[in-house]
């Protein structure tokens, strides 16, 4: 674990066919939430809600493919079928059963998408529908 300020959190990445995502485990127990940042931002953007949330449950914020730490790939790969498929890997990979989602910006965009596709292979899913802005960034 290391420590940024705002609390101890651990780097991790999943390995996928295609590339490695990064993401940020802000540690703690209870309910774990999957943060997914909007378009221009990365796993981040939710440092300002980490105290408020950390010690009450789980919190990982995944870098998607082409932000942060996450690998990048040619521009023709940032489509939507892309990033569900993305998804579908990291939730496999984390093996974690049951998850909330948080999104920021089209974060939220993802999130309803991946509802509608990639929720059998996630697992059991509740949804939470916050949006904690773009002033995260």
């Amino acid at each position: 674990m290391t420590r940024n300020g705002k609390g101890a959190h651990k780097d991790g990445y999943v390995q996928l066919p295609a590339l490695r995502l990064h993401y940020i485990d802000y540690g703690e127990s209870g309910e774990t939430i999957i943060a997914l940042h909007g378009l221009i931002q990365n796993a981040r953007a939710f440092d300002a809600i980490v105290p408020a949330l950390v010690p009450h449950v789980r919190l990982i914020a995944l870098d998607l493919r082409g932000r942060g730490g996450s690998d990048w790939r040619p521009s023709d790969s940032y489509r939507w079928t892309y990033y569900l498929n993305d998804l579908r890997g990291f939730f496999q990979a984390l093996q974690i059963p049951r998850f909330a989602l948080l999104g920021s910006s089209v974060g939220v965009l993802k999130k309803w998408r991946c509802l509608r596709n990639c929720a059998p292979q996630a697992g059991s899913l509740r949804w939470h529908a916050c949006d904690v802005g773009n002033e995260l960034a």
